[in-house]
């Protein structure tokens, strides 16, 4: 079942933080809220997340093409590098939403990349144990 976050707002109640880094990115621990998010639907098996971004969403895309190299040991072949192997097997798509996208249309422009007729949806700040 696909996973659509909401992953677009400024944060400005946390603007001490998210003037520099989008919201979904502020950390909890050593880690970024939206990975929290990601690994406690990915342990229901729900794997393929569909990211609606929008300020400061080229950090995000960042950060996951950076994750491999930033999270795990590895060693480099300098004339065959390849990307370290990590332990998420997470599918996601980034979708560039714009920057005054609300939230209705976040979600109308994601339609046609979520697969079957069920699917989840959060914001990329919304993080509980309940």
């Amino acid at each position: 079942m696909d996973v659509v976050i909401f992953c677009g707002g400024r944060g400005t109640r946390l603007s001490e933080k998210t003037d520099i880094i989008p919201k979904a990115l502020v950390p909890i621990g050593d880690r970024p809220i939206l990975w929290h998010l990601m690994k406690t639907y990915s342990a229901f098996v729900h794997n393929r997340f569909i990211l609606t971004l929008g300020y400061k969403g080229e950090m995000i895309k960042e950060y996951f093409l950076k994750y491999p190299w930033l999270h795990s040991n590895f060693e480099i072949n300098m004339k065959q590098p390849q990307i370290p192997a990590i332990d998420e097997d997470w599918n996601v798509l980034f979708l560039d939403t714009g920057v005054k996208s609300n939230t209705g249309l976040r979600l109308h422009m994601a339609k046609e990349h979520i697969k079957g007729n069920t699917f989840m949806v959060t914001y990329g700040d919304g993080l509980g144990n309940f």
